[in-house]
């Protein structure tokens, strides 16, 4: 294969990418810092994810789901594995969304860590699930807020806030409301010493 067009290609990706985080920065830049209802401390209830018409369910023997259930398998723009091919990369038929996973296979693999008695990595899953209905912009200012001394208690709680009601992302604003707790008792927010 042609080592220039390769990286042709590399780059094409790569500029597209970066054109669709320009494009969500625009759009991300009015935050809704003032949302009214606060984050619930009750547990989360597990998304129900579909495949086809009915809910998938896997359990240990299904692992790994590309070898034992192909059909379950598919990018977040909805390519399945057969779809992602060198050929099509090449053929510029393949762009970032249909290399990136999708929500319903990180349910999949919760289901699989969850039977095999890995609740932590099932909810850490479900938490990265939960993060592909989020801008990669909002993911990357947010990880710029969890940074010791880089937001206040109150910017911690706003962005807890948003993720949970702009995004419905009730795991992932669990973290960031704990991190705000955890943050204010150890001194490590934005202004105190």
């Amino acid at each position: 294969m042609d080592e220039n067009k390769i990286e042709q290609l590399v780059k094409k990706v790569v500029e597209q990418q970066k054109q669709n985080m320009n494009s969500v920065d625009s759009v991300q830049s009015h935050r809704s810092e003032n949302s009214a209802s606060e984050v619930s401390a009750a547990k989360v209830p597990v998304a129900e994810i579909k495949a086809g018409s009915e809910r998938a369910a896997v359990s240990l023997k299904d692992y790994p789901l590309q070898k034992n259930k192909p059909q379950l398998v598919s990018s977040y723009s909805g390519k399945t594995l057969d779809d992602i091919t060198l050929e099509n990369v090449v053929n510029e038929q393949i762009v970032p969304d249909d290399i990136k996973i999708s929500a319903e296979v990180l349910e999949l693999q919760a289901q699989i860590a969850e039977a095999n008695g890995k609740l932590q990595f099932a909810l850490n899953l479900r938490r990265a699930a939960e993060m592909t209905r989020i801008p990669d912009a909002k993911v990357l200012e947010v990880y710029e807020l969890l940074r010791p001394r880089r937001a206040s208690y109150e910017q911690l709680m706003a962005a807890s806030r948003e993720l949970d009601n702009k995004y419905n992302a009730k795991i992932t604003a669990q973290l960031i409301k704990n991190a705000a707790e955890v943050y204010r008792s150890r001194k490590v927010l934005k202004g105190l010493k």
